[in-house]
C-alpha cells in the first residue's frame, strides 16, 4: 500500500447576520488509484464548501450537526410544522466558498415534504424566499439553480450569502398531511474558463407516466460510475402539471420503507448530476421507480469541463467547554497550542467540559489512525501499519491482536479463519508469497503453516507444499525445471529423485523415458530407441540407447548415416533418417535434427521434452510434436508463470494455476486441466485476480470482501444477478454490506 500523505484541514470562518460562527469543514476519504489506498480531502478538486443555516424563532440559532433540527441521514435541515407556524420563523443561508482553482459557483435549495409517517408528499409551496441580490436566476433547466455572478479565484475563500430570508407565506397554513420538511443545499462548481459546459449539460431530465396512482419506493443504481461523492446523495425532483415532489436519496442509513404517492399523470423527472453523467429514462417496476445514472456518451472534447458538486454540505462547530454535549454529537477539537490531537470527535456519552483528547470515557476520535489507548467500538476501522483493521468487539488492544480486530485484505492475519477457496498473501524477507486455502483453515498461527491446508502458489518448487503435489506438475528449483512423476511427493526435486524427473539432457537411472528422448550422458548425446523403463543399466551398455556420434564439422561432400551429428555454422545437427544423406543443409532440410534446448520446426519431440523458445522454456506435456511451434499450438506448456494460451491449468484438490498477465496475478478458478484458456481480466475467463480491489471479472463468494469505491465491502450473497451478470457494490445493499472507509463527519 501506498504511504499515506498528511492530511490537510481547512479551518473555515462563517460570518453572517445572525451571529458569527468558528466552525471547521473536511471530508475524509480513501480512494482507489493503482490498487493501493491513498488518503485525501474527499470534496472535491475544485472546492472546499460549507454551509452556514440560521433559524430564527423565540432565539437566533445555527442549525450545525449537533442541532436537533440537522437531519444526520438525509444531510438536511428538518423543520417541524410547529417551528414553522412560529410567528418569529425565518431561515436564512450563507456558504462558505474556498477554491482551490479559478471556479464558477451555482446553487439549488430543495424542499422534502414529508407526512407523519415519513413518507414523501407533494410540495405545498409554502415559503416566500428572498435570494442574495448577487445571485443570477438560471432557469435554463427544469427546476431553478442561482448563479454566483462574480468568479471565485484561486486559493481565495469567500462567504456567499444564499438565502436573505426564507419565510412562511402571509397568511398560509400547511395542509393536515404536512408533519414536516427537509431542505437541502445543492453547491456545485465548474472551472471558470468552461463555465460555458453548463449550457451543454447532459440529459438529467426525463418523463415519466404513471397510468394510475400508485405509491411507490425508490431505487438509484450509479452504473460503473466510481465516485463515492455522488453516493452522499441525490436529490429527485418530479414534477407534475399540477403538484411537485423531491426524493432524497441516499446510502446512509436509508429508510427503505420511505415512499412517495404520485396520482396518475406524467411527470418530468430531474436530478442534479454533473455534466457528463447521464440520466436514463426511468423505470417503475416492483412497486419501485427505477433510477440509472451512468456516464454519457455523445461529448467532445469542447463539451467537457471539470465540475464538482457537494450535496448539503454541513457545518461542524468547536468543541468548547462550555457546551453540554450529549451522546453522538460531533466536534473539531483544536488541541491548542500545537494541535497534537487535533481532529473530529464523536461523543460516547453526555459530558461538559471533558477534553476529548483526554477524557477517552467521553470522546472518541474520527480518525483513520489507529491510536494507543483509545476505546474502539465493534464495527470501528483503523488504518494500521500499513492496513486496515476492523474491530471485531470493543477494545483497547492492537489491532494486531487476532480476538479483537480483523485485518481487511488478503494479507495473511492470524486472527482471520479461512475457507476453502479462500486465497490469502503473507511477505516475508521482502517476497510476497500467495496461498491458496483448499480446507478450511482455523486462526491463531503468525504465518501460513506447511502443515495446514494452504497451498503456496505459483511453479517455483517450495518445501511448504511438500506432500501436496500431484502428479504431472511442473516446477522450478534451483533454475532446474522438474515434473512430478506421482502424487504426495515426499523429497525435494533432485537428479536423483525417483519422484522429480529432472527435465533435459541429463540422465539419471532412476527415470523412465519414451522412445526418441535424447539424452546426454558422459558427453556424449544418446538417442532412446525403445520405452526405457526405470532402473535400467546405463547408455553404452544398454541397447536400447544409441550414440549420436559426433563426426565434426559438417562436409557437403561426404555421405551421413543415420544417428551421426555434424557441427555447422555453431549449432550441433543430427540425421535421423532410415536413408542416408549427401549435400544436404542441415539448417533447412528434413531430416537433420537440431540438438541442444533451442526449439526447431524440423525436430520432432517427446513427452517431457524440453525446449526454449522466445526465451522462455517449455515443456511437452503428452504425445510428440513436429513444427508446432511452442506457445502458438501443440500440447507446450510454458515453464513461467507467464500466462500462455496453450497451456494446461489445473483446478484440482489443492493445485491451483497461477499465473502473471499485465503485471498482475491471476488463479484459475475454471475446469481442471484445459487449454485454450481466455485472456484473464476479461468477462467469463473464469481466471481470479489476486487483488483486494473488486473486479467485474472476478468471481465472489458470500463472505468475500473487497475494495470499491473508497469502502470494504462484504458479500452477504453471491454477487450475480438473475442473468449471471456481477452485481456492483454499492448498487445493491442486498447483496453487499459496506464498510465504510471514509471518515466523513457527516456519514454514519
Amino acid at each position: 500500500m501506498r504511504k499515506i500523505r498528511k492530511i490537510t484541514i481547512l479551518f473555515l470562518t462563517f460570518i453572517f447576520s445572525l451571529s458569527t460562527v468558528m466552525s471547521v469543514y473536511a471530508w475524509v476519504a480513501l480512494n482507489e488509484a493503482t490498487e493501493a489506498l491513498d488518503l485525501y480531502v474527499r470534496t472535491s478538486s475544485l472546492f472546499d464548501s460549507s454551509l452556514a443555516i440560521g433559524l430564527t424563532q423565540s432565539t437566533n440559532q445555527l442549525v450545525d450537526y449537533n442541532h436537533a433540527s440537522y437531519n444526520r441521514d438525509d444531510l438536511s435541515v428538518n423543520l417541524t410544522k410547529t417551528q414553522m407556524n412560529h410567528a418569529n420563523f425565518e431561515i436564512k443561508v450563507a456558504v462558505n466558498i474556498t477554491a482551490h482553482q479559478n471556479i464558477k459557483v451555482r446553487f439549488k435549495v430543495v424542499e422534502m415534504w414529508m407526512n407523519s409517517s415519513g413518507n414523501v408528499i407533494a410540495n405545498p409551496n409554502a415559503f416566500d424566499t428572498i435570494y442574495h441580490e448577487n445571485l443570477i436566476e438560471d432557469t435554463s433547466e427544469v427546476g431553478i439553480n442561482y448563479l454566483y455572478g462574480d468568479p471565485v479565484y484561486k486559493e481565495t475563500s469567500v462567504t456567499l450569502d444564499f438565502i436573505t430570508s426564507l419565510k412562511r407565506k402571509v397568511g398560509f397554513t400547511f395542509p393536515a398531511a404536512v408533519d414536516h420538511v427537509r431542505l437541502v443545499v445543492l453547491v456545485s462548481a465548474v472551472q471558470l474558463n468552461r463555465s460555458d459546459i453548463w449550457d451543454d449539460q447532459l440529459p438529467t431530465t426525463k418523463t415519466l407516466t404513471t397510468t394510475s396512482s400508485g405509491t411507490y419506493g425508490m431505487n438509484v443504481v450509479f452504473n460503473n460510475v466510481a465516485n463515492e461523492a455522488y453516493l452522499r446523495g441525490v436529490a429527485i425532483e418530479i414534477i407534475g402539471s399540477t403538484n411537485s415532489y423531491v426524493y432524497i436519496w441516499h446510502t446512509r442509513n436509508f429508510p427503505t420503507g420511505r415512499t412517495i404517492t404520485l396520482p396518475a399523470g406524467t411527470y418530468t423527472i430531474k436530478i442534479n448530476l454533473v455534466n457528463h453523467l447521464a440520466l436514463a429514462q426511468p423505470t417503475i417496476s416492483n412497486g419501485k421507480i427505477n433510477i440509472s445514472i451512468s456516464y454519457g456518451s455523445g461529448l467532445g472534447p469542447d463539451d467537457w469541463g471539470f465540475e464538482d458538486f457537494l450535496y448539503s454540505p454541513s457545518v461542524i462547530s468547536y468543541w468548547s467547554s462550555t457546551v453540554t454535549y450529549v451522546a453522538g454529537n460531533i466536534v473539531y477539537f483544536r488541541d491548542l497550542p500545537d494541535g497534537t490531537n487535533a481532529g473530529f470527535y464523536v461523543a460516547r456519552q453526555g459530558s461538559t467540559n471533558q477534553v476529548p483528547d483526554a477524557a477517552t470515557w467521553a470522546w472518541s476520535p474520527i480518525s483513520p489512525y489507529y491510536q494507543s489507548g483509545r476505546l474502539y467500538l465493534e464495527g470501528t476501522i483503523v488504518f494500521y501499519n500499513g492496513a486496515f483493521y476492523l474491530a471485531k468487539t470493543d477494545n483497547t488492544v492492537l489491532p494486531t491482536t487476532a480476538w479483537a480486530w480483523e485485518r481487511l485484505d488478503k494479507m495473511f492475519n492470524s486472527g482471520n479463519t479461512y475457507n476453502t477457496g479462500d486465497v490469502t498473501y503473507f511477505i516475508s524477507g521482502g517476497i510476497t508469497k500467495w496461498y491458496y486455502a483448499f480446507g478450511n483453515v482455523g486462526s491463531g498461527q503468525s504465518q501460513p503453516q506447511a502443515y495446514q491446508d494452504f497451498r503456496e502458489l505459483g511453479i517455483n518448487y517450495s518445501a511448504f507444499n511438500k506432500q501436496k503435489y500431484l502428479i504431472n506438475e511442473y516446477v522450478i528449483h534451483n533454475g532446474l525445471y522438474y515434473t512430478n512423476v506421482t502424487t504426495g511427493t515426499y523429497e525435494d526435486p533432485a537428479l536423483n529423485s525417483q519422484v522429480w524427473k529432472q527435465l533435459g539432457f541429463n540422465y539419471t537411472n532412476v527415470q523412465a523415458y519414451p522412445q526418441n528422448h535424447i539424452i546426454l550422458y558422459n558427453g556424449n548425446y544418446y538417442i532412446a530407441l525403445a520405452n526405457i523403463a526405470a532402473y535400467q543399466s546405463a547408455p553404452g551398455s544398454n541397447a536400447n540407447w544409441r550414440i549420436l556420434n559426433n563426426l565434426g564439422t559438417y562436409n557437403a561432400a561426404t555421405t551421413y548415416s543415420r544417428y551421426q551429428r555434424v557441427t555447422y555454422n555453431g549449432n550441433i545437427y543430427v540425421w535421423n533418417q532410415a536413408s542416408t544423406t549427401i549435400n544436404t543443409n542441415p539448417e533447412t532440410t528434413q531430416g537433420w535434427w537440431l540438438l541442444g534446448s533451442a526449439w526447431h520446426y524440423k525436430n520432432t519431440y517427446v513427452k517431457d521434452s524440453l525446449v526454449l523458445h522466445d526465451g522462455e522454456y517449455f515443456a511437452l506435456r503428452t504425445g510428440t510434436s513436429t513444427n508446432q511451434e511452442p506457445g502458438i499450438s501443440g500440447a507446450w506448456q510454458k515453464l513461467s508463470e507467464n500466462w500462455n494460451p496453450t497451456n494446461m491449468y489445473y483446478n484440482s484438490s489443492s493445485l491451483r494455476s497461477m499465473v502473471k498477465y499485465d503485471e498482475r496475478l491471476f488463479m484459475w478458478q475454471g475446469t481442471n486441466g484445459v487449454t485454450n484458456t481466455q485472456t484473464p481480466g476479461t468477462m467469463g475467463s473464469n481466471w481470479q485476480e489476486l487483488t483486494e480491489i473488486w473486479r467485474p471479472y472476478n468471481t465472489y463468494k458470500v463472505g468475500d470482501k473487497v475494495i470499491y469505491d473508497g469502502s470494504f465491502w462484504e458479500a452477504l450473497k453471491v454477487p450475480v444477478d438473475n442473468f449471471g451478470n456481477p452485481v456492483v457494490p454499492s448498487t445493491d445493499f442486498t447483496v453487499w454490506k459496506e464498510y465504510n472507509i471514509i471518515w466523513d463527519p457527516n456519514r454514519n
